[in-house]
C-alpha cells in the first residue's frame, strides 16, 4: 500500500514547448524573494507530500534532440525526494542585474490547490507558485542546493536522452561480463556500524556510484563503516569506504540519510537458500515473505547490538519468526506492535551468535504478515 509521502503519478519528461500550461509563470527575470517569501516556499515544500500531486514534469537543458515520455515511478520518487531537501538562501536584488546563462532545469508541481514551477540555473533557484502569482529569484550557491538539483539535473538527462521504461542495464565488476554480462539488480548504501542499508533508487544515481566504484581502489581499511552492496542475480559484492573518495562517501550518506533504511541482515540474505519460514515450507510462500521482508521492513537510524539471542517479554502485541536457510544459518526476528505502528525489532543470527535490535517505522504491517502465514 502506498505512504502519503509516495508519489501516485510519474515525472512525465517534456519542454516548455509541449506542456505550455505546466510551466506557465510570469514573465520576466523576477525579484529576489524576501525572507518571508523563502519561508513561505519552504513550508509548502515540507508539507508537500506524495500523494498530493496530481500531475509532474520535468525536464533539463541544453535540449537537442530527446526521448519524451514517463520517467519510471522509482526514479520519480527519489527525485522528489532529493526536490524535498533542496533549502536555498536569499538573493540581493542587485544580483539579478546579472542574470546566469547555459544549461538548466525546470520542473512543473501540480496538486489540487497549487501549481509550483522551479528551475535551476546554476547560480540561482527560481520559484512560482500560481497561487500566489510571484516569480522568486533565491541563491543556489550553496553546495547542498548544488549538490541536489545536479543530481536531479542528471536522472533528468539520463531518462530524456534514454526511454525512461526501458534504460540500459548497468555492469559493475569484470566478472559480471565474463559470466554473460550480468546486470546490477540493486544498489545499497550500507552503514555496517548501525546494521542499516538504504536502496540507492534513481537511475542517474546508480550510475554514478557504480562509476566510481569500477574506478576505486579501497585501502582496506573501513573508518567509517561506510560502504556499498552491489546485487546482480548471482553475485552479491561488498565495497566499503576507506574516506579517500569524497564523491563515493557523499553519495553513500546521502542516500542513508534520504532513503528509507532496511535492516541490513534482511537485505543481505539470500531468498532462494531460505528453506524454511515458522515451519513453512513452500517455495512461493518463501519467496514473498523474503519479498515483503526486503521492501517494507524500515527501521530507524538508532540501532544497538548484543551477543546472543533476545531476550523476549510476552505482551499480546509480540511476534516472531524463525528462518531457517540451506547453510543451517538461523534467523530468530521479533518485535511487538506497540498498536500505534511503532514497535521494536529485533534480529538475531545463529551464526555470528548476535542480535540486533531496531525500532520500527510500521510494525503492524509486519506483525499481520507473519501471523497470517500459512
Amino acid at each position: 500500500m502506498a505512504e502519503p509521502g509516495d508519489l501516485a503519478v510519474p515525472v512525465q519528461i517534456a519542454t516548455e514547448a509541449e506542456a505550455p500550461q505546466a510551466y506557465k509563470a510570469m514573465a520576466g527575470p523576477g525579484a529576489a524573494g524576501t525572507q518571508t517569501d523563502l519561508d513561505f516556499y519552504l513550508a509548502w515544500m515540507d508539507g508537500l507530500k506524495g500523494a498530493d500531486v496530481i500531475a509532474m514534469y520535468g525536464c533539463a537543458g541544453p535540449v537537442g534532440e530527446y526521448t519524451p515520455g514517463t520517467m519510471s515511478l522509482q526514479d520519480s520518487q527519489a527525485l522528489f525526494q532529493k526536490l524535498k531537501t533542496i533549502r536555498p538562501t536569499l538573493l540581493s536584488q542587485a544580483e539579478l542585474k546579472n542574470p546566469p546563462t547555459g544549461g538548466a532545469m525546470s520542473l512543473s508541481i501540480q496538486t489540487g490547490d497549487e501549481r509550483a514551477v522551479l528551475t535551476f540555473n546554476g547560480p540561482w533557484f527560481v520559484v512560482y507558485l500560481a497561487s500566489q502569482n510571484k516569480l522568486w529569484v533565491f541563491d543556489a550557491e550553496q553546495e547542498q542546493v548544488q549538490d541536489a538539483c545536479g543530481e536531479i539535473m542528471e536522472t533528468l538527462s539520463d531518462n530524456m536522452n534514454l526511454n525512461a521504461g526501458a534504460p540500459p542495464p548497468l555492469y559493475y565488476g569484470t566478472y559480471l561480463y565474463e559470466n554473460g554480462g550480468e546486470a546490477v539488480d540493486s544498489l545499497y548504501a550500507v552503514n555496517t556500524q548501525s546494521y542499516v542499508m538504504a536502496r540507492v533508487t534513481d537511475y542517474g544515481g546508480m550510475k554514478r556510484i557504480l562509476s566510481g566504484l569500477q574506478e576505486y581502489q579501497p585501502d582496506g581499511t573501513n573508518p567509517d563503516g561506510l560502504g556499498f552492496l552491489v546485487r546482480t542475480k548471482n553475485h552479491r559484492t561488498y565495497v566499503y569506504l576507506d574516506g579517500s573518495d569524497a564523491a563515493l562517501t557523499k553519495s553513500c550518506l546521502a542516500a542513508l540519510g534520504n532513503a528509507p533504511l532496511h535492516p541490513s541482515w534482511i537485505i543481505h540474505m539470500n531468498p532462494g537458500r531460505i528453506v524454511s519460514a515458522n515451519g513453512i515450507t513452500k517455495r512461493q510462500t518463501l519467496d514473498a515473505l523474503a519479498t515483503f521482508l526486503k521492501e517494507k521492513v524500515i527501521v530507524q537510524p538508532e540501532t544497538r547490538s548484543q551477543t546472543g539471542p533476545a531476550n523476549l517479554d510476552m505482551p499480546a502485541g509480540l511476534f516472531t519468526l524463525k528462518l531457517e536457510f540451506d547453510s543451517g544459518v538461523i534467523y530468530d526476528i521479533s518485535g511487538y506492535d506497540y498498536l500505534d505502528g511503532t514497535g521494536p525489532l529485533s534480529i538475531y543470527t545463529s551464526d555470528l551468535d548476535t542480535t540486533i535490535h531496531y525500532k520500527m517505522t510500521d510494525a503492524t504491517a509486519l506483525g499481520q504478515y507473519i501471523k497470517q502465514l500459512k
